[in-house]
């Protein structure tokens, strides 16, 4: 047998080492419940102490054919890390849904869904296509952030750059509601 090899090194921190307080998001404000549509952001499991993950949630958005919208962020504060979008506008033949979610630029990410028919008819309405009812919430895109410095920033999804349209092409108007990234301890 060779040397005995020394133990491991302890893996707890010293008593004096402070730990990070994890990282948390807080809304703005609580989404109306009235049957107002609204995009809003909440909290998804995975925060952590330098780390945070949110998610976008429509509701109330009645029949729709397609959204568009905007994530702002302070990219000194937090960065993104991760975006996703699961949305379906409903993939049943003769539809397909078409997604993206980019940071398009430090501090933007954009998100965009559309529902669109295989074929068209040449005579056929605007609305040929349909639309997705979302009445429920429902979960339009994620996204995770890094936290880079101690303190709070906002996460905003500015009403200007939200876009929803119904199959006959109107203009959904929403509330939405955004919220802060609290940062304690991170690095």
């Amino acid at each position: 047998m060779g040397p005995e090899l020394p133990a491991p090194p302890d893996i707890q921190p010293p008593r004096d080492e402070v730990l990070p307080a994890p990282g948390e998001f807080v809304p703005f404000g609580t989404p109306p419940a009235d049957g107002t549509p609204t995009i809003f952001l909440r909290s998804t499991p995975g925060n952590g102490p330098a780390m945070v993950r949110v998610e976008a949630v429509g509701r109330n958005l009645g029949k729709i054919a397609g959204v568009a919208l905007y994530l702002e962020f302070d990219p000194t504060a937090i960065a993104s890390t991760m975006t996703e979008t699961d949305i379906s506008m409903s993939d049943a033949n003769p539809y397909f849904t078409v997604s993206r979610v980019d940071e398009i630029r430090p501090g933007v990410i954009s998100f965009g869904a559309a529902r669109f028919c295989k074929d068209k008819m040449p005579w056929g309405g605007v609305d040929q296509c349909g639309g997705r009812e979302i009445v429920e919430d429902t979960v339009l895109m994620e996204a995770a952030f890094n936290l880079l410095a101690e303190g709070e920033t906002a996460l905003r999804l500015p009403q200007a750059r939200i876009v929803i349209r119904r199959p006959d092409r109107t203009r959904v108007e929403v509330v939405p509601v955004g919220g802060m990234v609290r940062a304690g301890g991170a690095r």
